[in-house]
């Protein structure tokens, strides 16, 4: 009886689903049963065509189908495309009774008689067809013998779907800000304390709360920051062939950028302590905003990989398959937190995409409220310092006393020092004279700042194979707001142009020559926001000290080629001029050679430079041989073998000798393992490394 009841709902069920929504999917046959879908499929509704072929003979089976043996090999792997009708249920799908604790006993009725009502649901928080969410809220109370009633709520949200109408929304909401930051010892990062709102719709979008505001388009605007503000762009077609992408921003910065280079003790993997750009000892690092360059290449955060670091105690470790030495190069860009000033921040870009061309500007304009909030309160004293001291940090200073950073305790000449002792009452300063003791008798102010960049790009393809570019910057970059002395240097420029072509040598495109040509100027008073050439351009350059401002011409050209995947080479020539303080030239080439189990590659450089400012000429030689064999055909397994080699001799211009920094080394390693970033991974190496010093005449 109840399977006869069943048969004639489904079939009644049949009848009434004729008009339902026609469903067409696109599949792969991969099996000779295949399922369409998670309901019930409308029997005679089912129509499946490959290519031009009609398929026949279908079994369906509840959501699922059945092909012929015939059928399903000759279409095995195969795509086809299905149109079918389904019911809103599965038949298959376990029905239960009602449970005892449904029904409940009328007294006053017939004997034997019940009444059933089914559980209503729980009127959803937020009743939204399409939106998830997920969350907690709380209200309570705590009470103690040494404290009253206090009240305590907690409010915390997810949610991500569909508004209707096409608008999107993505939201971590939270009446409460944790001060935890993710651990620095993976790879990714877990956001703990990042609140927002981010609603879209189509192309268009703005988010409110915290967010990540990166590079935009562009060589001389770079920087990574974390803001909390408002964000918003959209983009729209303006022709056929044009699409107009405008994007804004008003934030509240949290952090400031910094560049610090390292001192490596032997064998000692850390921890290093970081600090800011006035030596602040106890600073908080913005999680994943940092970079660390280990003799030129770009480290990758991790324990299993080359580094960890504690954000909040700005400690840097370096894991043990990074072992570093005495002469191990290592420089760390990040984003430290200051509570100095208030810092705003305004940015806006503007990209006009078309065909063969795209074309924009981008703007930024960051700055420091002119009154001291947080760890920095200027009282009159201290306004009228800041004024009368323009842009010399050395003259913004205040009696007081300060401890002595690590630097400045190993440049000890010509600073006199205080001792400062512990007393009953107090701390007692006295004089301990030059080149002793523990504190300074002065205060660094910090002067709030402003910094503006200004950027306008044009990238073209005439034709093929012919790349144009360029690019024109404008700078404004005031030291210290609060004085009007030394502002006729505050405004800067740049230009950046380039030209590349490439010359097919057959219709595949596999192999070709290039050549092409770059310029680069820079004017003395341009400051860019952050670094936006190499980590180790001043060691590449031989420029050494020389922290002097001046317009710069740096000009670039190469010629390569490349012969499919196998042979590559290039050549090129590069000067680079800071006018009346370094001139230089530099050759760079280049040979690599590959086949299926062997890989040589040889790279090398060679710089002639002249300074008059350090009186001093150089010639710089680094060549390297590398040369890969995989042992395994699935190349899992690769044996190393690696020259590297490095003779940077340094003479005088007033005496023809040899300066001490000149210095050499060659190091030859082998190696053997896999490759560190897969699960189970090995590697065992031997290296020989012998070094050379000038000598003092």
């Amino acid at each position: 009886m109840l399977f006869f009841s069943l048969a004639i709902s489904v079939s009644g069920l049949a009848q009434f689903c004729n008009g339902s929504l026609l469903k067409t999917r696109v599949l792969t046959i991969d099996s000779c049963i295949l399922q369409l879908d998670v309901f019930t499929i409308v029997p005679g509704t089912l129509i499946m065509v490959a290519d031009s072929d009609t398929l026949e003979q279908l079994a369906i089976n509840n959501k699922s189908v059945i092909f012929p043996e015939a059928t399903c090999q000759k279409y095995l792997g195969r795509k086809i495309v299905a149109q079918y009708r389904t019911f809103t249920f599965d038949v298959s799908a376990p029905v239960f009774l009602p449970g005892l604790d449904s029904l409940k006993f009328l007294r006053n009725q017939l004997p034997g008689s019940f009444e059933y009502r089914s559980a209503a649901g729980t009127p959803a928080l937020v009743d939204v067809k399409g939106l998830d969410y997920r969350g907690s809220f709380s209200r309570g109370f705590s009470v103690g013998n040494s404290q009253s009633l206090v009240l305590n709520s907690n409010f915390d949200m997810q949610l991500k779907g569909d508004l209707g109408g096409g608008m999107q929304i993505v939201a971590a909401i939270s009446d409460e800000n944790l001060p935890i930051q993710a651990a620095g010892n993976t790879q990714q990062l877990q956001e703990f304390d990042k609140i927002f709102i981010r609603v879209s719709k189509g192309k268009s979008g703005i988010t409110a709360g915290d967010y990540e505001l990166s590079s935009p388009k562009g060589y001389f605007m770079k920087y990574y920051k974390k803001l909390e503000g408002l964000s918003a762009y959209t983009s729209h077609e303006t022709s056929p062939n044009t699409t107009l992408t405008t994007r804004g921003s008003v934030a509240v910065s949290r952090g400031k950028f910094a560049r610090r280079f390292i001192t490596i003790s032997e064998g000692n993997q850390g921890p290093y302590r970081l600090s800011g750009n006035f030596n602040e000892r106890f600073i908080i690092v913005l999680s994943g905003t940092e970079k660390v360059f280990f003799n030129g290449v770009l480290l990758k955060r991790g324990y299993d990989l080359d580094y960890t670091i504690d954000y909040n105690r700005a400690e840097i470790t370096f894991s043990p398959t990074r072992p570093v030495a005495r002469d191990s190069r290592v420089i760390v860009e990040f984003e430290y937190t200051d509570i100095s000033y208030l810092r705003t921040l305004y940015a806006a870009e503007t990209d006009f995409q078309g065909q063969n061309w795209s074309a924009g500007f981008n703007l930024y304009s960051e700055q420091d409220s002119r009154q001291g909030t947080g760890a920095v309160l200027l009282d009159s004293t201290d306004v009228a310092i800041l004024k009368s001291s323009g842009d010399d940090i050395q003259s913004a200073v205040r009696n007081s006393f300060r401890a002595l950073t690590s630097d400045e305790k190993q440049a000890n000449t010509g600073i006199l020092y205080i001792d400062g002792s512990r007393a009953k009452n107090g701390r007692v300063y006295r004089y301990m004279g030059q080149g002793q003791g523990t504190h300074l008798p002065l205060r660094q102010l910090v002067p709030p700042e402003q910094k503006q960049l200004l950027t306008a790009y044009l990238n073209a393809s005439p034709s093929r194979g012919l790349d144009v570019q360029g690019e024109v910057a404008v700078s404004q970059y005031d030291f210290n707001r609060l004085s009007d002395l030394g502002n006729d240097d505050n405004v800067g420029s740049a230009a950046n142009f380039g030209i590349r072509q490439e010359v097919e040598f057959d219709t595949s495109g596999q192999s070709s020559w290039y050549g092409s040509l770059r310029f680069e100027g820079v004017g003395r008073q341009f400051t860019p926001l952050n670094p936006y050439r190499s980590a180790e351009f001043a060691r590449d350059w031989n420029i050494g000290v020389i922290q002097q401002r001046q317009r710069e011409q740096w000009w670039q050209m190469a010629t390569g080629f490349h012969l499919g995947e196998r042979v590559r080479g290039e050549y090129g020539i590069q000067y680079f001029e800071r006018k009346n303080l370094f001139y230089g030239t530099k050759q760079n080439g280049e040979l690599s050679l590959a086949s299926h189990r062997w890989q040589l590659r040889a790279v090398s450089q060679f710089l002639t430079s002249y300074s008059p400012f350090l009186a001093q000429t150089t010639h710089f030689v680094r060549p390297n041989i590398r040369a890969t064999y995989y042992i395994l055909a699935d190349k899992s397994i690769q044996a190393n073998v690696e020259w590297d080699a490095e003779s940077n001799r340094v003479r005088g211009t007033l005496r023809d000798t040899m300066a001490r920094k000149s210095n050499a080394f060659d190091l030859l390693k082998w190696t053997v393992g896999t490759d560190f970033e897969k699960n189970l991974a090995f590697r065992g190496g031997f290296s020989v490394r012998r070094d050379a010093f000038g000598k003092a005449n």
